[in-house]
């Protein structure tokens, strides 16, 4: 394994959980407000990257308002919940990638979202970094980064 050792085991591990997790500890008036913000910053046109996915949750959102969103998460356990929740949508497609080097080639994407992914991940400067190397000239990275 590498670097990110802890990181993976301890998300793989809370896959089964993570959907009700989140929601009592950010609060589902802040995930609504959160929602009804997110939909509104990407546009039908573009090609979206998702750093660290989780189970999705944001995930069909943004697929409803964008031409592609690549999904990406380092935890197998965790895409699996998000393929339940893709299934719907022909404009996505899930990959497992490590948020601190991905496998995509530079500038490909129109924007790069990361959703509750900053605060929890060990060196957030190196994932920002990753963010941008595959972002186009022009392009936006959009943040969700909520706690209680």
């Amino acid at each position: 394994m590498n670097e990110n050792t802890q990181e993976y085991q301890y998300w793989s591990k809370v896959a089964d959980i993570f959907d009700e997790a989140n929601t009592y500890i950010v609060g589902k008036l802040t995930q609504e407000e959160t929602s009804n913000w997110l939909v509104h910053q990407f546009k039908g046109t573009e090609v979206v990257l998702e750093l660290g996915c989780g189970t999705g949750f944001y995930s069909a959102m943004i697929a409803a308002r964008v031409k592609h969103l690549t999904a990406t998460d380092m935890s197998q356990e965790m895409l699996v919940k998000a393929m339940m929740k893709f299934a719907q949508w022909r404009n996505v497609e899930i990959h497992t990638a490590n948020c601190y080097r991905t496998p995509f080639a530079d500038n490909i994407f129109d924007a790069v979202f990361l959703g509750n992914v900053i605060h929890i991940v060990q060196n957030p400067l190196a994932v920002m970094k990753e963010g941008y190397r595959v972002l186009k000239e022009g392009g936006s990275i959009v943040l969700v980064d909520s706690t209680s």
